[in-house]
């Protein structure tokens, strides 16, 4: 787990009850235009949604904080600048510890990201694990017993909250952690060519990421892709598919700003192993290259991972 190294070192616990008192004061000073935090997004579950709360008067019964809070709100940081521009002051935002990465990187590119220690206010929560929300509706609630995700049987805050031999035996419990942890530590017998050609490229992954704000020149976006799809024929003589290339640029671009929150996994909807993905690129690429140089980055990827064993890559033309 990836920690900030600015506003973490600051970071101050809050509960439900002391960010409606914060928020409530920050409004009518004119502080913040707006409050991004969860409701409850049905009354049978305790499931919660985003909300965006810019009246005082709201706070009180629409702000909720429980474990069921999974979704990573710093996706809506860039609303900070946006009220900022209008005279609002910027917006407070709901943050989970392990998110506060993204926050750091956010605003250490603030030139092209925007956002400032003066627009974008965290309030930091007291996370004891998130759980799983996959498949609780209102019909299954009742019967569910859901288990915290993956990611928190790592985090540190979860491993203070329950204690090391709490933690340690529900990890040896958990055949998902285990399966997940084996993806990541170790992703032999991994097809990766056929895994990463199910992507349906509606960038789902890209737009749920806190850590991607560019509107323009994305460096995988449609346009961008095919360019490097077509270049790594052409001088390379590899046949790649854009879903492939897509994934490794985008993944690539994002190794060193990602929180490993995992919303670009949970809404995924083919299930692509994300972040075994990211851990396999640290794992075999690191130091190789730089993020401009994309087109060999790829071609190390096709030599040690597409590539059959024992053949040559690209392939020989045969001889006539």
């Amino acid at each position: 787990m990836i920690y900030s190294t600015g506003y973490h070192a600051l970071k101050r616990y809050a509960s439900a009850e002391e960010v409606v008192v914060d928020a409530k004061s920050w409004l009518e000073e004119g502080r913040i235009g707006m409050l991004v935090c969860y409701s409850r997004q049905s009354p049978f579950t305790e499931l919660t949604m985003p909300n965006f709360l810019n009246r005082p008067e709201m706070l009180d019964s629409e702000v909720v904080w429980n474990s069921f809070c999974d979704y990573n709100l710093l996706g809506y940081a860039n609303m900070g600048p946006k009220e900022a521009a209008r005279g609002r002051g910027g917006v407070a935002i709901v943050v989970k510890p392990c998110e506060l990465h993204n926050l750091d990187i956010l605003t250490e590119e603030g030139s092209m990201s925007g956002i400032s220690r003066d627009n974008v206010l965290p309030m930091v929560m007291r996370c004891e694990g998130v759980y799983e929300t996959k498949g609780l509706n209102n019909y299954t609630a009742k019967d569910a017993a859901p288990n915290v995700q993956t990611k928190c049987l790592d985090c540190p805050e979860y491993l203070t909250a329950h204690g090391d031999e709490a933690v340690a035996r529900e990890k040896a419990e958990r055949t998902d952690y285990q399966a997940y942890r084996a993806a990541i530590d170790d992703d032999a017998g991994m097809d990766w060519g056929m895994t990463l050609d199910k992507c349906l490229h509606c960038y789902a992954c890209r737009n749920i990421c806190p850590s991607c704000y560019c509107t323009n020149g994305c460096p995988a976006d449609e346009a961008a892709t095919t360019h490097v799809t077509s270049a790594l024929k052409m001088i390379k003589g590899i046949d790649a598919s854009s879903q492939l290339v897509y994934n490794l640029v985008r993944t690539w671009h994002i190794q060193a700003r990602c929180s490993e929150c995992q919303e670009c996994e949970r809404v995924c909807p083919v299930g692509i192993p994300i972040m075994a993905l990211k851990a396999k690129l640290g794992r075999d690429f690191a130091g190789e290259g730089s993020p401009g140089d994309v087109i060999g980055f790829l071609t190390d990827f096709a030599e040690k991972v597409i590539q059959p064993k024992g053949e040559r890559w690209p392939p020989e033309e045969p001889k006539e």
